[in-house]
Parts: C-alpha cells; structure tokens; sequence
C-alpha cells in the first residue's frame, strides 16, 4: 500500500474546516518557526539572540509576541521578576529595522506575562527569510528555548548569548554565542492581518525532533516538517511533557497565543503511557480536556508512534519487542480513528506510517540499524521526513 493513499494517514471530520477553504481577515500569524521557552537560569539574566524565520505571505507590517515565562512540567511558569526587552528585524539584506513597545526602544514585560510590540512596517517578500534580534534583561532569571538535540548548532542561522552581562546587539553586530549550542529566546509569534492558516504544536519530544537534525526549513519534528511553506508553524513541544500536565494546567498566557492560529495539533501521550502510568481511557480524557482548552481553533490530534526494545538496534522488525504500555497505545490510537473525542477535527495518523503493521507495535525498518528510530521511542529526520511526505497532516484539508 502506497503511503499516499493510505486509508487513514489523515482524516478529516466534518466542520473542522471552511467549506471554501478560506479563513477570514484577521490579525494571525504571518512567519514561520516560534517557540515557547522552557528553561530559566538565575545566574544569566541577560541574553542576546538572534533567531531565523521564513515569511509565510508577503509582509508590510508585522508585530512580535513575547513571553515573560517558561513551560516547567507543561505548565507556564514565570522567570520570577519583570524583565525588559529589546528588539529589532534584520532582513535578508542586512538592513536593521528598529522594533518599538508603546513607541519606546524597550518593553516591560511582568512576571508570567506576555508582551507585544507595536506594529512595524516592512517588506518582506512571501517565502523570505529574516531575523529576529531580541535583547532580554531579567530581573531574576533569563529564559530561553533549548532546541531538541542542540540541532540549532548545525545551522549558523540562530545564535545566541547569554551571562551576567550581555551586550546589546539589537542595531546590528556579530552575535558571539557562549555556553551550550543550540539555545535562543524570541518571540511566540509573528503576527499580522492574514487569511492564511497556521498551525500551534503542542507536545513531546517526539514533536520537538529529539533525535533529528535541522534541514533547510529549520524545522524539527514529523508534524511541523509536514506543513508546507504557507502554513506558518510554531511548534511548542518539549521534551519530557506529558498531557496530563498539561490539562492540568492553566497555559493561559500559550491560549492567549492560540488567537492567532487557526490550529492547534496536539501531539502527547507517550509519555503518559509510560512513565505517568495512565490507562488509554485516562489519556483520552486528559486529551479531551486539553481539546477544550482551545474552542476557537480546529483540532488536530496525533496518534501515537511505537514504543519498543530492539536487539539489533531498530535494523529489522523481528527483532523488536513492543514496552508493556503497547496494549494502551493500540487502544488509544484505535479509539482516536474511530473519532472518540469530541471537538477533534482532523486525526493525524502517524502510526500507521512508521508501524510495521496497524497494531504490530514495532517500528518500519529497512534492514539499516537506527534508520527510523535510534532508541525505540523517537523518530528519526528520515522518519519525520516520510511522515511529511506520507501527508499525514495534509495542509490543503486544514
């Protein structure tokens, strides 16, 4: 069976989508490639970054969402004091376009908040990149995004530095980076008036890309490799979250973010399964509630990949053995395709993708050790790659 036309790589359910295909004027997101930050340092209070975008249509005025906090164990929570930032656009010809807060150089964001800029004009051509240049000054901490695997380092696109004192390099400069590769801090969102759609990821590290590498796009997971070049993709996953986290957790500042998406694709529960000891029905009702969260936005809700040993690391399927937690994952994924939770909109079904067999458990292999998966959990950039071509998440039917 072709990947193409594999009966339930991606289902789309009735309503989750205008009929004509458009979405209405509206202040949304207008460039590829945000983050939401999950580490904080209370040495390093000040950090320089450069991050890299791509625009998604043509922009003549963009504004720059911030975040004055963290995901910690799926839930927000803030760097601990006020923090001040600064900020600019450095387009692809290297011209330096000064972003204000209110009309001033700098913005005061509080404590477990988020902050946005004023409307700037520019001109960027749809499909360019740029960068964004971001100075932040903590009161008690500074926070930032680890990228999974420190696969920024392989790209000389995003930099970033950080210490006690860090030099303001917002006006231009060679940005030096310090410490550990593959670290920035920028904004949640990039955003003007747009009837394009954009999707929100929201997850694990299988979504953040932990075992892969960046490509030309600079985009690191299955879900956020599949959507083309017009669907604008922030992808908030982080190693180690679990959905019941969460759904148990306000998030309001990241649903306050949600406005400006049209989607919002749910990637958890591997983790749940596993180390958090839920049931499928557990899980299922932790996604339901996690659904709920976001009432203005379609839904698009992912099963679960497998979870296995292997004794001739990932080469053949026969030498794989599914974890004990397999038997809740069939029943999770089988009760996500027969639409068993309420305000889903489209089912992303990677599992039928890189699973040997619907239900077998096991990873594909192709007879080459750690092609798929290296440890039995995680995708590779090859299986992130035949996901996105697999159309698992089709970006014509979102």
């Amino acid at each position: 069976m072709s990947l193409n036309s594999s009966p339930n790589t991606f289902i789309p359910i009735a309503g989750g989508y205008p009929a004509n295909g458009q979405y209405t004027q509206r202040l949304g997101v207008i460039a590829d490639r945000t983050f939401a930050c999950s580490t904080n340092n209370t040495t390093n209070k000040q950090t320089m970054s450069r991050t890299r975008h791509t625009a998604t249509q043509t922009i003549t005025k963009l504004a720059l969402v911030y975040p004055n906090w963290y995901i910690n164990a799926g839930a927000e929570t803030g760097s601990g004091g006020i923090a001040t930032i600064k900020c600019s656009l450095e387009l692809s010809d290297g011209t330096i376009v000064p972003v204000k807060f209110g009309g001033l150089d700098r913005g005061i964001a509080q404590d477990l908040t988020n902050i946005t800029t004023d409307m700037t004009t520019v001109n960027i051509t749809k499909g360019d990149f740029f960068y964004v240049r971001t100075y932040w000054v903590g009161a008690a901490a500074g926070i930032w995004y680890p990228f999974a695997g420190g696969a920024a380092a392989a790209n000389t696109s995003d930099v970033f530095a950080f210490g006690v004192t860090t030099t303001d390099l917002t006006g231009g400069g060679t940005i030096t980076s310090g410490g550990s590769p593959g670290l920035v801090y920028g904004p949640l969102a990039i955003i003007g008036q747009t009837s394009n759609k954009s999707v929100m990821i929201v997850g694990d590290s299988k979504a953040a890309g932990l075992q892969e590498v960046t490509d030309y796009s600079l985009r690191q997971g299955p879900q956020a490799r599949t959507f083309n070049a017009q669907v604008a993709t922030a992808n908030f996953a982080h190693s180690g979250d679990r959905g019941q986290d969460f759904a148990n957790a306000a998030n309001t500042n990241l649903i306050a973010v949600s406005q400006y998406f049209t989607h919002v694709c749910i990637a958890f529960g591997i983790n749940d399964l596993n180390g958090g000891g839920l049931t499928a029905a557990q899980l299922l009702t932790q996604i339901k509630t996690i659904v709920a969260k976001f009432p203005n936005n379609s839904i698009i809700v992912c099963t679960l990949e497998p979870n296995t040993t292997s004794t001739d690391t990932w080469a053949t399927v026969a030498n794989q053995t599914p974890v004990a937690s397999n038997a809740q994952r069939v029943i999770f994924n089988n009760t996500l395709r027969a639409n068993g939770i309420p305000g889903v909109d489209h089912i992303a079904d990677i599992a039928d993708v890189v699973e040997s067999s619907r239900d077998s458990g096991k990873w594909i292999a192709n007879g080459t050790a750690s092609f798929y998966t290296g440890d039995g959990l995680h995708p590779t950039s090859a299986t992130s790659f035949l996901v996105a071509r697999s159309l698992v998440v089709e970006p014509s039917l979102l």
